[in-house]
């Protein structure tokens, strides 16, 4: 489904089930026993009943704590012989399911992150937001490697966690769509950040993808360039609209321009952020030409600024400049921007994974916009 999905609806029921005192002690005391080695694989854990009557408590408490142990795959259950400890145990992980209740969530994340769609920030309101709707985060840094991630996924799914979120990196994606079949293995859709919505090749399976809205963020940009009153506004975007660069590019200027349309102005000049082209854009605002400029991501921002400067133009008081993009590294150039916050992302992660249901009718495969707002800081 190509469309954007921008809305939620109600709780989860299934996810925000929370286990009482007694089962969560009977679970973490046969981890205990896991761990310690007190219970080996193939051995044959105590009855519900057996269980109910050395805690003093109903049977269905007991029951509880062992249907959580065989939900992870610890345990499973033979007909007429009891309930089996699992063979293939990997006691670092039930170390770390020790402290869980009844909701797990798995969070993925690159090992080689570059910050520009989302930081530790992100991971840390992740974290919070998850840890409030009541979920366990159960963190690991994917492999660059395609067998060693897939074995990874493979052994996480298998936990069949309640949440998964995936935050990769520009070199992750061929490995998560050769491993999609592993992703198909969550029993929920995992949530993705700004990785190929169900439109793109390399969509994987079972997913739900978190983009920017990069028309939604141009046209904001484009509303506050158009009704700033500074005559003849000119875009810079790159001097090459590569690949990598073309489609986001493409539809945050024609956001700026809807902007402009809408607001019944001409739509503004474009430059590309080359060095000959940066000096005649100095040129042009020391003749009064050109006063307000409209960077397409804060890169190009920051490298306008820094020309500029050399030029002997300051801003804001030669020039107003409007970058496009999330906070990231250049950040503290203070041009005011449209930006996507490492904050809200983060919540917007654990709402989707964690506390929020998407309509059933949508399918397991879609993709929810994320727009920025428009912070003006130094410039205006």
């Amino acid at each position: 489904m190509n469309e954007s999905i921008v809305f939620y609806m109600g709780l989860n029921d299934v996810k925000n089930k929370i286990m009482n005192d007694i089962q969560l002690k009977i679970y973490r005391d046969l981890l205990d026993d896991l761990l310690s080695g007190r219970l080996k694989p193939g051995d044959i854990l105590p009855g519900e009943r057996e269980l109910a009557r050395a805690y003093g408590t109903h049977t269905m408490n007991g029951k509880a704590a062992v249907n959580l142990l065989a939900h992870r795959g610890l345990v499973w259950r033979k007909r007429h012989a009891g309930t089996m400890v699992c063979k293939d145990l990997d006691l670092a992980l039930i170390r770390e399911l020790r402290d869980s209740g009844k909701k797990l969530a798995i969070l993925l994340t690159s090992n080689e992150p570059t910050g520009i769609h989302w930081n530790e920030e992100t991971v840390d309101y992740f974290m919070k937001r998850a840890k409030e709707y009541g979920f366990q985060v159960l963190h690991r840094e994917m492999p660059t490697g395609f067998s060693e991630l897939s074995r990874m996924l493979i052994l996480l799914s298998a936990l069949n966690p309640e949440a998964a979120v995936i935050l990769d990196d520009n070199f992750d994606h061929d490995n998560l769509f050769r491993c999609r079949d592993a992703i198909r293995r969550f029993p929920h859709p995992a949530v993705r950040l700004n990785r190929f919505g169900s439109s793109m090749p390399l969509n994987t399976p079972n997913t739900i993808s978190v983009d920017i809205d990069h028309f939604e963020n141009g046209y904001q940009a484009g509303l506050a360039a158009a009704s700033s009153g500074i005559p003849d506004p000119v875009v810079v975007s790159y001097n090459s609209q590569s690949d990598d660069h073309s489609r986001w590019l493409a539809d945050r200027i024609r956001g700026i321009n809807c902007a402009f349309l809408d607001s019944g102005c001409a739509s503004p000049k474009s430059f590309c952020c080359s060095e000959a082209n940066m000096l005649c854009l100095a040129e042009n605002i020391r003749s009064a030409k050109n006063g307000l400029i409209l960077a397409l991501n804060l890169e190009i921002a920051a490298s306008i600024h820094d020309t500029l400067l050399r030029c002997g133009l300051k801003c804001p008081q030669d020039y107003r400049m409007i970058g496009v993009d999330d906070l990231h590294q250049y950040d503290s150039y203070q041009i005011s921007t449209v930006a996507v916050s490492k904050t809200e992302t983060g919540l917007m992660l654990a709402d989707l994974a964690c506390g929020r249901l998407i309509p059933e009718s949508i399918g397991k495969n879609c993709s929810v916009r994320l727009s920025g707002t428009l912070l003006k800081r130094k410039t205006f």
